[in-house]
């Protein structure tokens, strides 16, 4: 993959968390935050920012799951699987074996694209 690939798929995955995070207690600005990180940063720093973004869409996953909105978690958990796809396919989060069963999180977003 290409640097600018890698850059502008990051920028489009905080994008749609941006979009579909409304309502979910000052993620916005986070989100922000983070998109101004990947739009500034070398690439070396992505890694960072994905990592960052997965910890946020996993919270906002479990104010869904406590809130018991059923498609707010859904949608987060869409968008989380997407960032963790994303992640472990450009080596910008390491993957251990055992850490995680095979093809966990396409079973969650399967059909569905950002």
């Amino acid at each position: 993959m290409t640097t600018e690939y890698l850059r502008g798929e990051v920028l489009h995955l905080l994008n749609w968390a941006q979009r579909s995070g409304p309502g979910c207690g000052g993620t916005d600005r986070v989100w922000g935050e983070l998109r101004r990180e990947a739009e500034s940063s070398r690439i070396d720093d992505l890694s960072w920012v994905v990592e960052r973004a997965l910890a946020v869409a996993e919270a906002g996953c479990w104010e869904a799951f406590t809130a018991d909105d059923a498609a707010a978690f859904r949608d987060r958990a869409y968008l989380a699987a997407a960032l963790f796809d994303f992640g472990i396919c450009s080596n910008l989060l390491p993957m251990n074996s055992g850490d995680f069963p095979p093809a966990q999180t396409m079973i969650w977003r399967k059909g569905h694209l950002p």
